[in-house]
Protein backbone atom coordinates (compact mmCIF):
# COMPACT_ATOMS: atom_id res chain seq x y z
CA UNK A 1 0.00 0.00 0.00
CA UNK A 2 2.82 2.38 0.86
CA UNK A 3 4.43 1.68 -2.51
CA UNK A 4 1.15 2.36 -4.35
CA UNK A 5 0.70 5.62 -2.43
CA UNK A 6 4.23 6.66 -3.31
CA UNK A 7 3.73 5.98 -7.03
CA UNK A 8 0.44 7.88 -6.92
CA UNK A 9 2.12 10.89 -5.32
CA UNK A 10 4.88 10.86 -7.94
CA UNK A 11 2.30 10.64 -10.75
CA UNK A 12 0.39 13.65 -9.42
CA UNK A 13 3.61 15.64 -9.12
CA UNK A 14 4.67 14.85 -12.69
CA UNK A 15 1.21 15.60 -14.04
CA UNK A 16 1.22 18.99 -12.36
CA UNK A 17 4.41 19.90 -14.21
CA UNK A 18 2.81 19.57 -17.66
CA UNK A 19 0.58 22.60 -17.82
CA UNK A 20 -0.58 24.93 -20.55
CA UNK A 21 -0.79 28.70 -20.54
CA UNK A 22 -4.54 28.31 -20.13
CA UNK A 23 -4.11 26.13 -17.06
CA UNK A 24 -0.77 27.18 -15.62
CA UNK A 25 0.65 26.48 -12.22
CA UNK A 26 0.07 28.95 -9.43
CA UNK A 27 3.62 30.23 -9.68
CA UNK A 28 2.91 31.24 -13.27
CA UNK A 29 -0.41 32.89 -12.42
CA UNK A 30 1.20 35.74 -10.52
CA UNK A 31 -0.43 39.02 -11.38
CA UNK A 32 1.51 41.34 -13.66
CA UNK A 33 0.97 43.94 -10.94
CA UNK A 34 3.95 42.52 -9.08
CA UNK A 35 7.15 43.84 -10.59
CA UNK A 36 9.45 42.83 -7.78
CA UNK A 37 8.41 39.16 -7.83
CA UNK A 38 9.70 36.94 -10.64
CA UNK A 39 7.01 35.35 -12.77
CA UNK A 40 9.08 32.23 -13.22
CA UNK A 41 9.52 31.23 -9.59
CA UNK A 42 8.72 27.67 -10.61
CA UNK A 43 11.92 27.57 -12.59
CA UNK A 44 14.41 26.38 -9.98
CA UNK A 45 18.03 27.11 -10.70
CA UNK A 46 19.96 23.89 -11.17
CA UNK A 47 23.58 23.51 -10.11
CA UNK A 48 24.35 21.74 -13.37
CA UNK A 49 22.87 24.44 -15.58
CA UNK A 50 25.57 25.58 -17.98
CA UNK A 51 25.93 29.29 -18.69
CA UNK A 52 25.62 29.69 -22.42
CA UNK A 53 27.46 32.15 -24.64
CA UNK A 54 27.10 33.89 -27.96
CA UNK A 55 29.06 36.34 -30.03
CA UNK A 56 27.71 39.27 -28.07
CA UNK A 57 30.20 39.42 -25.19
CA UNK A 58 29.91 42.25 -22.69
CA UNK A 59 31.83 43.00 -19.51
CA UNK A 60 29.76 43.40 -16.32
CA UNK A 61 30.99 45.38 -13.33
CA UNK A 62 28.37 43.63 -11.20
CA UNK A 63 30.17 40.29 -11.44
CA UNK A 64 33.38 41.15 -9.57
CA UNK A 65 35.01 42.36 -12.78
CA UNK A 66 34.58 38.89 -14.24
CA UNK A 67 33.82 38.85 -17.95
CA UNK A 68 30.39 37.38 -18.57
CA UNK A 69 29.18 36.14 -21.93
CA UNK A 70 25.63 37.34 -22.45
CA UNK A 71 23.12 35.95 -24.91
CA UNK A 72 21.81 32.58 -26.00
CA UNK A 73 23.59 30.17 -28.30
CA UNK A 74 21.43 27.20 -29.26
CA UNK A 75 24.37 25.14 -30.48
CA UNK A 76 26.00 25.01 -27.04
CA UNK A 77 22.92 23.92 -25.09
CA UNK A 78 23.21 20.73 -23.06
CA UNK A 79 19.48 19.93 -22.85
CA UNK A 80 17.13 18.32 -25.37
CA UNK A 81 15.20 20.54 -27.74
CA UNK A 82 11.46 20.84 -27.21
CA UNK A 83 11.56 19.94 -23.52
CA UNK A 84 10.74 21.71 -20.26
CA UNK A 85 14.42 21.38 -19.35
CA UNK A 86 15.37 23.39 -22.42
CA UNK A 87 12.80 26.09 -21.57
CA UNK A 88 14.26 26.27 -18.06
CA UNK A 89 17.79 26.53 -19.43
CA UNK A 90 16.90 29.33 -21.84
CA UNK A 91 14.83 31.42 -19.44
CA UNK A 92 17.21 30.99 -16.52
CA UNK A 93 20.05 32.19 -18.75
CA UNK A 94 18.07 35.33 -19.50
CA UNK A 95 17.25 35.83 -15.82
CA UNK A 96 20.86 35.35 -14.72
CA UNK A 97 22.14 37.73 -17.37
CA UNK A 98 19.60 40.37 -16.33
CA UNK A 99 20.72 40.11 -12.72
CA UNK A 100 24.43 40.26 -13.56
CA UNK A 101 24.65 42.88 -16.29
CA UNK A 102 25.70 46.40 -15.40
CA UNK A 103 23.42 49.29 -16.33
CA UNK A 104 25.91 50.53 -18.92
CA UNK A 105 26.16 47.17 -20.60
CA UNK A 106 22.44 46.50 -20.36
CA UNK A 107 21.48 49.21 -22.86
CA UNK A 108 22.99 47.60 -25.98
CA UNK A 109 21.67 44.17 -24.98
CA UNK A 110 18.17 45.57 -24.42
CA UNK A 111 18.32 47.29 -27.81
CA UNK A 112 19.35 43.99 -29.36
CA UNK A 113 16.52 42.19 -27.59
CA UNK A 114 13.78 44.54 -28.76
CA UNK A 115 15.12 44.63 -32.31
CA UNK A 116 15.09 40.83 -32.45
CA UNK A 117 11.58 40.54 -31.05
CA UNK A 118 10.25 43.19 -33.42
CA UNK A 119 11.85 41.40 -36.36
CA UNK A 120 10.48 37.98 -35.41
CA UNK A 121 7.13 38.66 -33.71
CA UNK A 122 5.26 37.51 -36.82
CA UNK A 123 7.27 34.30 -37.07
CA UNK A 124 8.13 33.39 -33.46
CA UNK A 125 7.33 29.75 -34.23
CA UNK A 126 9.44 29.48 -37.37
CA UNK A 127 12.05 27.28 -35.69
CA UNK A 128 13.24 26.12 -32.30
CA UNK A 129 16.17 28.51 -32.57
CA UNK A 130 13.88 31.52 -33.04
CA UNK A 131 11.65 30.43 -30.19
CA UNK A 132 14.62 29.91 -27.88
CA UNK A 133 16.23 33.24 -28.66
CA UNK A 134 12.89 35.00 -28.26
CA UNK A 135 12.34 33.38 -24.86
CA UNK A 136 15.86 34.36 -23.81
CA UNK A 137 15.32 38.00 -24.77
CA UNK A 138 11.88 38.07 -23.18
CA UNK A 139 13.24 36.72 -19.90
CA UNK A 140 16.13 39.17 -19.95
CA UNK A 141 13.85 42.16 -20.56
CA UNK A 142 11.29 41.62 -17.82
CA UNK A 143 13.82 40.42 -15.25
CA UNK A 144 16.06 43.43 -15.87
CA UNK A 145 13.10 45.72 -15.26
CA UNK A 146 12.18 43.84 -12.08
CA UNK A 147 15.74 44.16 -10.83
CA UNK A 148 16.31 47.81 -11.72
CA UNK A 149 13.03 49.72 -11.92
CA UNK A 150 12.68 50.26 -8.18
CA UNK A 151 8.91 49.95 -8.61
CA UNK A 152 6.78 48.02 -6.14
CA UNK A 153 3.94 47.61 -8.58
CA UNK A 154 3.60 47.64 -12.35
CA UNK A 155 1.32 50.66 -11.97
CA UNK A 156 4.35 52.61 -10.74
CA UNK A 157 6.16 52.13 -14.03
CA UNK A 158 6.06 54.80 -16.70
CA UNK A 159 4.17 53.84 -19.85
CA UNK A 160 7.27 52.98 -21.87
CA UNK A 161 8.80 50.74 -19.21
CA UNK A 162 5.46 49.05 -18.61
CA UNK A 163 5.15 48.28 -22.32
CA UNK A 164 8.70 46.88 -22.34
CA UNK A 165 7.89 44.69 -19.35
CA UNK A 166 4.75 43.33 -20.98
CA UNK A 167 6.66 42.57 -24.18
CA UNK A 168 9.20 40.53 -22.26
CA UNK A 169 6.77 38.59 -20.09
CA UNK A 170 4.21 37.87 -22.81
CA UNK A 171 6.88 36.77 -25.28
CA UNK A 172 7.89 33.99 -22.90
CA UNK A 173 4.25 33.13 -22.24
CA UNK A 174 3.37 33.02 -25.94
CA UNK A 175 6.19 30.64 -26.79
CA UNK A 176 7.10 28.29 -23.95
CA UNK A 177 4.00 26.06 -24.04
CA UNK A 178 4.00 25.84 -27.83
CA UNK A 179 7.72 25.09 -27.81
CA UNK A 180 7.32 22.03 -25.61
CA UNK A 181 4.17 20.82 -27.34
CA UNK A 182 1.66 21.53 -24.59
CA UNK A 183 -0.29 24.19 -26.52
CA UNK A 184 -0.82 24.99 -30.18
CA UNK A 185 -0.13 28.26 -31.96
CA UNK A 186 -3.83 28.72 -32.69
CA UNK A 187 -4.91 28.19 -29.07
CA UNK A 188 -6.66 31.17 -27.51
CA UNK A 189 -4.18 31.59 -24.66
CA UNK A 190 -1.26 31.59 -27.10
CA UNK A 191 -2.91 34.13 -29.38
CA UNK A 192 -3.84 36.38 -26.46
CA UNK A 193 -0.24 36.49 -25.26
CA UNK A 194 1.00 37.10 -28.80
CA UNK A 195 -1.52 39.92 -29.21
CA UNK A 196 -0.23 41.54 -26.02
CA UNK A 197 3.32 41.36 -27.35
CA UNK A 198 2.39 43.02 -30.64
CA UNK A 199 0.30 45.74 -29.00
CA UNK A 200 3.07 46.68 -26.61
CA UNK A 201 5.74 46.59 -29.31
CA UNK A 202 3.63 49.10 -31.21
CA UNK A 203 3.75 51.40 -28.18
CA UNK A 204 7.55 51.35 -28.37
CA UNK A 205 7.75 52.53 -31.98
Amino acid sequence: MKRIALFAAIFVLLASMVTSCGNSKKAEQLSSSSVTSSKVDNYQESSNSVVQSNSNTLSSSQASDQEIEFGWNTSTSTTEEGTSARVDEVTLKGIRDAKQVSNDNAEPLLDEAFEYLKAHVNNYYESNEVMEKSMYYGSFIYKYIEENSGAKDIADLDNKTKAEYEVGWNTVKAIKYVYRGVDKIEDECTQNALKDVKENLEKLN
